[in-house]
């Protein structure tokens, strides 16, 4: 984990994507590309539950069993 200049974050996950960060505030920091969002402790678990929720609905979907990481297989 990576503390933030300031000390009131700790980068809790980092990619080229975005990172996510823990704040003092007891919020999470979602930075995604150009795009902040900024939830509480539930907000942020919700939000977890929600993501694995659809990758599994799309895990088990026939209409997706022709894609591989979001791209047409060719």
């Amino acid at each position: 984990m990576e503390n933030h200049l300031d000390d009131n974050v700790v980068t809790l996950a980092k990619s080229p994507l975005g990172m996510v960060q823990r704040c003092r505030c007891g919020g999470y920091h979602i930075n995604i590309q150009h795009v902040t969002l900024h939830l509480s402790t539930e907000g942020f678990g919700g939000l977890a539950d929600l993501i694995r929720q659809a990758k599994e609905q799309e895990a088990d979907n026939a209409f997706f069993s022709s894609y591989t990481n979001g791209a047409e297989e060719t």
